[in-house]
């Protein structure tokens, strides 16, 4: 019971302050990047790639650019998931996959997201 309580704190902080540790991801490069269909959320709590097949990644970037950005992204979102972390005693792990629920479950329309299954969908 006590650790189902804990739980709920971390969500509750995660929902309440998750957007402004994030702040600096939300820039226009992100959103356009989603919108290029370029990256996606993942359940992992960070974005990834998306390869629609095993041959291609998209080629409206420079692959080493497009990763780059990725790894910038994904650092950023792992500092803010160590502050949470640190903050509520648990590991960054597990305020990933928290986030990463959170990120999955809300994405918008036309942006891609890696399923529990391993593949990308695009969002209606």
């Amino acid at each position: 019971m006590k650790f189902y309580g804990f739980l709920r704190l971390t969500k509750t902080f995660l929902v309440l302050f998750f957007p402004i540790f994030c702040f600096a991801e939300s820039s226009n490069a992100l959103q356009d990047a989603k919108n290029k269909h370029l990256v996606g959320e993942s359940l992992s709590g960070y974005i990834e790639i998306v390869v629609l097949n095993d041959n291609s990644k998209s080629s409206l970037v420079e692959e080493t650019e497009l990763e780059r950005f990725v790894k910038n992204i994904n650092e950023q979102r792992k500092q803010s998931y160590q502050i949470i972390a640190d903050n509520n005693h648990i590991s960054v792990e597990i305020v990933a996959n928290i986030a990463g629920q959170k990120l999955v479950k809300n994405v918008q329309p036309g942006h891609y997201a890696k399923g529990i299954n391993g593949q990308w969908k695009l969002f209606k």
